[in-house]
């Protein structure tokens, strides 16, 4: 009879103590330590570079961000405003690299906001990729991916071909360059 009194006890001890336990808090904040930085564009993990070669890349001061990387068509000899002529085609290689300063391979795209307006098709490709269009004249664009190596750089090219008219981007058009590192699957042999 104790021994049946003591086992009781015991699962009843265990019970309430979980029971405890689960109810225990409902929200915790731990304090740890961190470091983050803000750096200019081709410093960053996902590093952005102009090319020397062409006056249409550029760093430039934006808001609270300095040295960020700026593409503008429309700069030609001694950084004038040109811009491209109606029924044209404009290729523009090595315009900008792009570095993973990461630990892990990333896949990177490159798409622009709007996708889709304008005067202009605007396409991009990469060593050992096709042109891909990613602003279009009468229909969606898409995006130009690719895998980058950790440590690892790829230079960008850019080509317009473009439609009869003056306006040739959307107000207030993007090119944007975003990345996610590459899950890796391990096989058992």
């Amino acid at each position: 009879m104790k021994m049946k009194k003591s086992l009781l006890s015991v699962v009843f001890l265990l019970a309430t103590s979980s029971a405890m336990a689960a109810m225990s808090f409902s929200s915790a904040s731990v304090v740890s330590g961190m470091d983050v930085s803000l750096v200019d564009t081709d410093k960053a993990l996902l590093a952005l570079e102009a090319s020397s070669e062409h006056n249409a890349a550029y760093y430039a001061n934006h808001q609270s961000t300095t040295n960020q990387l700026y593409l503008d068509l429309d700069k030609g000899n001694n950084g004038g405003d040109f811009g491209v002529q109606p029924n044209s085609v404009y290729t523009w290689d090595d315009l900008f690299k792009v570095t993973n300063n990461s630990e892990h391979e990333v896949k990177v795209n490159i798409t622009t906001n709007p996708t889709s307006g304008g005067r202009i098709n605007l396409s991009a490709s990469t060593e050992g990729t096709d042109w891909t269009r990613l602003l279009g004249i009468h229909g969606s664009g898409g995006s130009l991916s690719f895998d980058l190596a950790a440590g690892a750089s790829t230079w960008i090219d850019i080509k317009t071909d473009s439609l009869n008219g003056r306006d040739a981007f959307p107000e207030g058009f993007e090119l944007i360059v975003d990345a996610e590192k590459v899950e890796t699957t391990a096989t058992l042999n």
